[in-house]
């Protein structure tokens, strides 16, 4: 076997014969040896990844689909990963959320699965403890450090694959290929909702009622399976309803996800490079179904996405990634095994059991004073006075734009959408995971996700910067935690330069 790098162009030989794979700037090595041959050659699959980098630096740097016979554990993903400024504290920690594909070359995309046990950290160059959480569906698995750490990591893993998933996705054309996201970890606990100030009741903040629906408290969720009615009458959760704030009323049910039970949330948002990646895996059809670069004004509006030689690239791929519809974004919820974020999900990963003050930023303090995390004049989001991620700690989280859990840019960034309490479509969502499928259109077809413009289950949350003149106020670009003055609002066409997109996924067992 000979790999020669020749610019965008690998070159593999393999018995005499030149097997050439144009790479996108998404992909990751990716080496089969088939093992069923008998013979002691490997039949080679090139899948080349230039990482996207994120301010944590998460790489994929090798991917080997090893398909081992049974005796020796069946078929495997070998990956060796790393990122810098992780984290394993009293509170919380960090994570990797890693998944697999193949992908044929010509467009088109099949989950490959995880088996249910037999996975292993084979190297650990840095001596970070850590360890593999299997998803109850196999859709992937999450890779964090399990002790008290902080600074870089890097491991060697090797993944069971499921043996039925892979012989159903294989062929000599398809292209396997691993995936990773950034995730903070979200602990199990009770949490309070909610701002009692005035301007945060006119901004349909949500809080306890009183026998007369005015506020008592905030409003303290207690378990998962809690079941919550929303209304003015003692004990309820309440808020003021109105246009696109919610309709005041109804119930939520036991599986609403409410944020008590362990989840893990995007560390950021949603990137134009992770977006090209999502673009670049669909065949011709469901590719042009999403892509945003033929809007108008997208380039004048921070887009950077372009279509040249056949592949969708971005010079700038850490960037948030706007010009998407909530359609476009459960698209790439489902195709990763990610689900959206409820706004009560939202509300734990800003405040995080910290105690309730009204007016309070993702921040935890009430003012953004001391905030170095801004929008640059590039439009890039950038940190200032050398400021770098690895000196976040919990004193100086206003700073970094960190929530108590040390997620970024909840507010400042782009507007962060939400599965909505406002209305029945929201209160109906139970948490389904995507499954790594999408229908004919390239669409999600999870059920029980809400979907459309202008249609109901969804708003936003946490303000927005849209551009450098724009008029600001008391939610844009910073917003408090609990303001919900679009809490309900499931609209925003493709062109909308000001609203992204981060998704989540409930803790295994």
């Amino acid at each position: 076997m000979l790999i020669c790098k020749n610019h965008d162009l690998y070159r593999l030989a393999f018995d005499n014969q030149l097997l050439k794979f144009n790479f996108n700037h998404l992909t990751t090595v990716c080496i089969m040896k088939d093992f069923s041959l008998r013979i002691r050659v490997s039949i080679i699959f090139a899948f080349f990844q230039i990482a996207i980098l994120q301010a944590t630096n998460l790489q994929i740097h090798y991917t080997e689909l090893m398909m081992l016979p049974p005796s020796e554990g069946g078929p495997k993903a070998r990956v060796i990963l790393s990122w810098d400024n992780a984290w394993h504290n009293t509170k919380n920690h960090d994570a990797v959320w890693l998944y697999f594909r193949n992908n044929h070359p010509l467009g088109g995309s099949l989950v490959v699965k995880v088996a249910p046990s037999g996975h292993q950290i084979v190297h650990n160059p840095n001596n970070v403890q850590g360890r593999i959480r299997v998803s109850e569906d196999g859709m992937g698995v999450f890779i964090e450090p399990s002790a008290a750490h902080r600074g870089r990591v890097q491991w060697t893993v090797e993944i069971a694959l499921d043996a039925a998933s892979v012989r159903a996705t294989r062929s000599r054309e398809n292209v396997f290929s691993a995936y990773g996201v950034e995730m903070v970890y979200i602990p199990e606990g009770s949490f309070a909702l909610g701002d009692l100030s005035e301007r945060g009741l006119q901004y349909s903040a949500l809080f306890r009622s009183d026998d007369s629906g005015k506020p008592e408290d905030f409003f303290q969720i207690t378990a998962e399976n809690q079941v919550i009615e929303i209304g003015a009458k003692k004990g309820n959760l309440n808020y003021q309803a109105g246009q696109y704030r919610g309709d005041g009323k109804g119930t939520i049910p036991a599986a609403f996800p409410k944020g008590h039970q362990a989840f893990y949330i995007m560390k950021y948002e949603l990137t134009q490079g992770e977006y090209a990646s999502f673009l670049n895996a669909q065949d011709t059809l469901r590719a042009n179904a999403h892509r945003n670069d033929r809007e108008r004004n997208y380039y004048q509006k921070k887009g950077t996405i372009r279509f040249e030689n056949n592949d969708f690239v971005t010079e700038i791929p850490n960037r948030p990634c706007n010009f998407i519809t909530w359609d476009d974004a459960m698209s790439v919820a489902d195709w990763a095994g990610l689900r959206p974020m409820t706004e009560l999900e939202f509300e734990k990963a800003c405040r995080g059991t910290a105690k309730p003050v009204n007016r309070q930023y993702p921040w935890i303090t009430t003012s953004k004073n001391a905030l170095q995390r801004i929008v640059a004049p590039d439009y890039n989001l950038t940190l200032l006075n050398g400021l770098t991620e690895a000196q976040l700690n919990d004193n100086n989280l206003e700073n970094f734009g960190a929530s108590y859990y040390w997620v970024m840019d909840l507010a400042g960034s782009l507007w962060e959408r939400a599965v909505t309490i406002g209305d029945e479509t929201g209160r109906a969502f139970t948490g389904t995971h995507g499954d790594g499928a999408l229908d004919n259109n390239g669409n999600a077809n999870v059920s029980g996700w809400p979907s459309g413009i202008e249609t109901s289950g969804y708003g936003y949350r946490g303000g927005g910067y849209y551009a450098h003149g724009h008029e600001y106020g008391e939610f844009n670009p910073n917003s408090p935690i609990g303001y919900r003055p679009f809490g309900a609002w499931s609209g925003g066409e493709r062109t909308a330069e000001g609203y992204g997109i981060r998704f989540v996924r409930t803790a295994p067992n």
